[in-house]
């Protein structure tokens, strides 16, 4: 898949799911990155080597990106979101760097964390 998103025209990318033109250069990108590099032979949702070093190099992948890539696509149990806004509603409100803080006492499970407070988010008694 991630070849097909990377030979994909940009303006087809933007009409099929509404992307600006930086964020389809992005997608394009960071799909040429993972299709040179499709992860582990036993798990292959895995990434290895250096690719998250290679994405943080890609224009227009931030923090918030590469954390939610390292807690979903290499599987990193210590991955923080901290400036994600569903993580930082369910910490009450904290800024990104708040729940930097407050996350310390979580390590080396800050992701398995983050995952939780997103279910709990998500779930009909939450909130």
């Amino acid at each position: 898949m991630p070849a097909r998103i990377a030979a994909a025209d940009e303006e087809d990318l933007r009409a099929a799911i509404g992307l600006t033109g930086a964020r389809a250069r992005t997608l394009r990108a960071t799909a040429a990155l993972l299709a040179e590099h499709p992860g582990h032979p036993d798990a292959p949702h895995l990434l290895e080597g250096d690719v998250l070093a290679r994405l943080a190099d890609l224009p227009g992948v931030g923090p918030w990106t590469l954390s939610i890539i390292a807690l979903r696509g290499s599987g990193d149990g210590d991955a923080l979101p901290a400036s994600d806004l569903v993580l930082r509603r369910g910490m009450g409100g904290l800024t990104a760097r708040a729940v930097r803080t407050a996350a310390e006492a979580w390590r080396p499970h800050r992701g398995y964390a983050v995952v939780r407070l997103w279910v709990e988010a998500g779930s009909p008694t939450s909130g």
